[in-house]
């Protein structure tokens, strides 16, 4: 009986865990790719395009992991107040390295 607990804890346990992560992973896989998608395409260059992607790292891993995707449009609103906030602040750069 304690082999048989052992086994189940350190061997079976495990596995099962795993393959129910993979496969919820996988079955994520078109909200993550819709909703990535949809975030990049914000992107009007590559600069923009990279901190946009540094941006979703964390919430494509909670999607990953099972997390509610309810709040997603939420998430995708502010980082587009984000960008515009981004690229008014890299104007505002951009004048005043012209007028100089």
């Amino acid at each position: 009986q304690n082999v048989t607990d052992a086994v189940m804890t350190t061997v079976i346990e495990p596995i099962i865990k795993e393959c129910a992560s993979t496969f919820l992973a996988q079955s994520r896989a078109d909200v993550i790719s819709a909703f990535r998608l949809q975030c990049e395409s914000l992107a009007t260059n590559g600069e923009e395009l990279q901190w946009i992607r540094r941006e979703l790292h964390i919430p494509t891993m909670e999607l990953r992991q099972g997390h509610d995707s309810s709040n997603l449009d939420v998430f995708v609103h502010d980082l587009n107040d984000k960008l515009e906030t981004k690229r008014k602040h890299n104007a505002g750069e951009s004048v005043l390295c012209t007028t100089e």
